[in-house]
């Protein structure tokens, strides 16, 4: 019976430390794709990126025939551009989808609207303290990598002092905002896939 116990202990050890090591690849990727694509990018703007992915729609729901004509309203606002939508954070519960979607006649409003109302249901949100203890390890990763962000230090003090007041939301950067005018929602991955994404796909055939 010793043997067994420790045989699968031994096993799970392995495992947790295998999936550990996988998502720290998985974390170094996701920063390496968001700095590629976005370079002005600081700390705040990486943040952001895996706290939408851990958090999803928690704190932005409210009235949906408001927030369909907001939509509808920023969407003209959209630059024109290749790339509509992206996966975000390590995870990839979550799809940023450009509102350029609608502007260009890609996808309805109301099936934009379909999609964002649907990418509530059924995700559950990560705990407060287990973001914490996540970030920790993705501040980690990113101070191991050197990379020279702008306003990094001071970004890192006030991203912990946030998460230590209880806090966790963030803006993108203004340093972000000005380089790359962001017009998007974040899409659950389900129903993207499922409402959007064939949409795309006929729209290039």
């Amino acid at each position: 019976m010793k043997k067994t116990a420790i045989f699968v202990i031994t096993l799970l050890v392995t495992a947790l430390a295998f999936a550990q090591k996988n998502d720290n690849e998985l974390i170094r990727l996701a920063i390496q794709k968001q700095l590629q694509t976005y370079p002005k990018s600081t700390l705040q703007d990486l943040y952001k990126n895996f706290f939408q992915d851990s958090f999803g729609l928690e704190h932005l729901m409210g009235d949906s025939a408001e927030m369909r004509q907001y939509i509808i309203e920023e969407a003209q606002e959209a630059q024109k551009t290749n790339t509509y939508y992206e996966k975000i954070g390590y995870q990839n519960n979550f799809y940023r989808v450009s509102l350029a979607l609608i502007k260009d006649s890609i996808v309805s409003a109301n099936d934009f609207m379909r999609a964002f109302m649907q990418s509530k249901q059924g995700f559950k949100p990560i705990t407060l303290s287990s973001w914490k203890k996540d970030w920790q390890k993705i501040d980690s990763i990113i101070y191991s990598m050197k990379l020279n962000l702008d306003n990094y230090a001071s970004d890192r003090k006030a991203i912990f002092s946030m998460l230590r007041s209880g806090s966790y939301a963030v803006h993108h950067s203004k340093q972000f905002n000005a380089y790359y005018h962001p017009h998007y929602r974040i899409i659950e991955k389900g129903a993207f896939e499922s409402i959007l994404l064939p949409l795309l796909e006929k729209n290039n055939h």
